[in-house]
């Protein structure tokens, strides 16, 4: 829903606002990787100077790539198989120099996988499974050992496991809800994390284990946890956590690693367990010694949006921080830049900003006022980076979309990288920034859904985006078959419903007319995808009742 409200604030803002005019001293110019049709990307990461990546195909399996920045340096590394249609669900990945690892759950066989990338390798080996489970919940890399947690008979079990011998050891079970994304966070030479009572008995604690010892410590005991531990991070001695108790009470915590040193920093409003607004985005963020985080103050209301808040990690010193309007930040995906603290909020009731924190004075500002700008800032994990000496992020143009923008922090040195000239807003997300590269997904009119790289020593497009016609098809709308008429004979083709799903291919060694039976095709609107002549063709139908 939010998004689409952006969307709408971002067309609204064409009427009031000139197209910009600045530039960045620096030539960027982006170049596709190729296009994916209607097959879907989700950004995992990086290891060893790639970009890994997850891609779609069209039988909705999901598939693990790895690219260079090239097109021939681009690779299928493994098929993963079935998942849920949009992002796949509880999938977590974590990287060092030497390897990455990354958990997947296989829905066709209800088998929950951890997989291990090596530094160089063409392909991804499995290093656990366990069928007819529930899906992985967490998954930590520390040295040679991943860490993950997996639900078993109503209890969650959290397990070492070694990525040399591939052995897997049960480091405890523990009652209740363990946590959702990022629950585990590196402390001292192991891991710490909040969970329920061990083996279903006592208080929820907040536990650390020992790698060197291969010991579990209780630290501190806890409230009866409910089911919402979203995020942990630590830093030196220092822990902070997010839990919900079983009262529906929502705190942030914070401990020193002592029973004496551990308690509720602040409390806040209770959560949803489906609330989108906390899975997989940064709310927590440690900056120059300071504490930031969102929340939802107790007494507010129930549809406002979550405020920032500053902590030195003491209940007299968290506050709230607001802009001059007064008005909820709703802050999210946090990054330093600069020295400076950047992050996307609110300004007014859904019109969206890059916001900054001055170190000096503590005050917010915006970043970008003055730029044209649209009200529309891309939020999700991903949306904003540091690439090299410069802020990238996603957002409108004056219009509805989002596009590239590049900026060094200044109004003057910010621009929009237009990706379609003007046309129309371009969806673009998941930025990871590689090395030299910048690598995110976008979908353009011309040729659907790609992954493009920006590349400040290349100035020409890595591949060039094959030439695409308009195909004709006929009768439209139709009910039991479709003619294609290409310009030249048709070599092969797809047919796509709007969810992305195939239901129908081939290969058409002569002629350039198609005839395709829509005999088992359900009503509905349909696309056609077609190779003729080296060139790319593309056309639309609908299917009657």
């Amino acid at each position: 829903m939010k998004k689409q409200l952006f969307l709408l604030v971002g067309f609204l803002s064409l009427l009031m606002t000139n197209p910009l005019k600045a530039q960045v001293a620096i030539d960027l110019t982006p170049g596709s990787l190729g296009s994916f049709g209607f097959d879907g990307m989700f950004r995992l990461g990086q290891l060893d100077g790639n970009f890994l990546y997850l891609r779609r195909n069209p039988e909705i399996a999901w598939e693990l790539w790895r690219s260079d920045g090239t097109a021939k340096g681009t690779q299928l590394l493994k098929n993963l198989g079935l998942s849920s249609f949009n992002y796949p669900e509880d999938f977590y990945f974590q990287a060092n120099a030497s390897a990455a690892v990354f958990s997947n759950y296989n829905k066709s066989t209800e088998t929950a996988e951890v997989w291990r990338i090596e530094k160089g390798a063409a392909s991804a080996s499995l290093l656990y499974s366990l069928k007819n489970s529930d899906p992985i919940y967490n998954l930590l890399l520390s040295g040679n050992q991943a860490y993950f947690s997996i639900r078993v008979d109503r209890q969650y079990i959290v397990n070492k496991l070694d990525l040399s011998t591939k052995k897997t050891e049960e480091i405890g079970k523990f009652g209740n809800y363990l946590g959702l994304s990022s629950a585990f966070a590196a402390y001292k030479s192991g891991i710490v994390f909040p969970a329920g009572p061990q083996n279903g008995t006592g208080n929820s604690a907040l536990y650390y284990y020992d790698a060197a010892s291969a010991k579990l410590q209780r630290i501190a005991d806890l409230p009866a946890m409910n089911f919402f531990v979203p995020e942990v991070m630590s830093s030196g001695d220092r822990i902070f956590f997010f839990l919900q108790n079983e009262a529906n009470k929502y705190y942030l915590y914070t401990s020193d690693g002592t029973a004496a040193g551990t308690k509720a920093l602040i409390e806040l409003k209770a959560r949803s367990f489906l609330d989108p607004s906390m899975i997989r985005e940064r709310t927590i963020f440690l900056h120059k010694g300071k504490l930031y985080f969102a929340g939802r103050p107790v007494g507010g209301s129930a549809q406002g949006q979550d405020e920032l808040y500053v902590s030195d990690g003491t209940a007299a010193g968290t506050k709230m921080l607001r802009f001059s309007s007064q008005e909820p930040l709703g802050a999210r995906n946090f990054v330093a830049y600069k020295d400076q603290l950047i992050f996307t909020g609110f300004v007014g009731e859904f019109n969206t900003a890059t916001l900054k924190i001055n170190d000096a004075t503590g005050l917010l500002s915006t970043l970008l006022d003055g730029t044209g700008l649209g009200s529309g800032i891309s939020f999700g994990a991903g949306s904003t980076v540091v690439y090299q000496d410069s802020l990238v992020f996603g957002a409108a143009r004056d219009r509805f979309g989002w596009e590239p923008w590049i900026s060094d922090g200044t109004p003057k040195n910010t621009r929009c990288l237009d990706l379609q000239k003007g046309i129309d807003g371009s969806e673009v997300s998941d930025f990871e920034a590689v090395g030299d590269k910048l690598f995110f997904s976008a979908t353009t009119r011309a040729t659907g859904y790609e992954i493009f790289v920006l590349n400040r020593t290349k100035t020409t497009p890595i591949r060039e985006t094959p030439v695409q016609i308009s195909m004709k098809v006929y009768p439209n709308p139709t009910q039991n078959e479709a003619w294609l008429e290409a310009p030249e004979n048709i070599e092969n083709w797809k047919v796509y419903d709007a969810s992305g799903r195939m239901w129908s291919s081939g290969k058409q060694g002569q002629g350039k007319i198609l005839r395709i039976e829509l005999g088992s095709f359900p009503p509905g609107t349909y696309f056609v995808q077609a190779l003729s002549g080296g060139k790319l063709c593309r056309g639309t139908f609908l299917k009657k009742e």
